[in-house]
């Protein structure tokens, strides 16, 4: 008989593998960057260039499990948990330069989830 944390150990993976049609458009919206690029351009050429610099996680799955672990949480909780991150990143000196921008990679792979999203026409 399997119990109910059982249950969830087998679900979640399977939840997370197919999740990627139905997450926050937001999540690839790089807050302090969003403010500075609102009109979407400059984070959709920052994306597509961090995906070329990292093709291993050029991937709307493999970007969404970067970004958010394999554990479902609400939108509140998400943009406290990609924050903190963000912070973190850049005190430990995770960044990458990407079109003369000093990025954390956390706000990289948000722009590159949003080029995925948003595909220059």
């Amino acid at each position: 008989m399997v119990g109910a944390a059982g249950v969830a150990v087998l679900t979640l993976p399977a939840w997370f593998y197919f999740k990627g049609a139905s997450y926050d458009p937001a999540l690839g919206k790089a807050t302090v960057l969003y403010r500075i690029w609102e009109d979407g351009p400059e984070l959709q050429n920052v994306g597509t260039q961090y995906r070329e610099l990292f093709p291993e996680e050029d991937s709307r799955r493999k970007l969404l499990k970067l970004l958010t672990g394999d554990t479902p949480r609400d939108e509140k909780e998400m943009a406290a948990v990609i924050e903190k991150q963000v912070h973190d990143d850049y005190r430990e000196n995770r960044i990458v330069m990407i079109d003369g921008w000093m990025l954390s990679v956390t706000e990289a792979r948000q722009c590159a989830l949003f080029s995925i999203d948003n595909p220059t026409p």
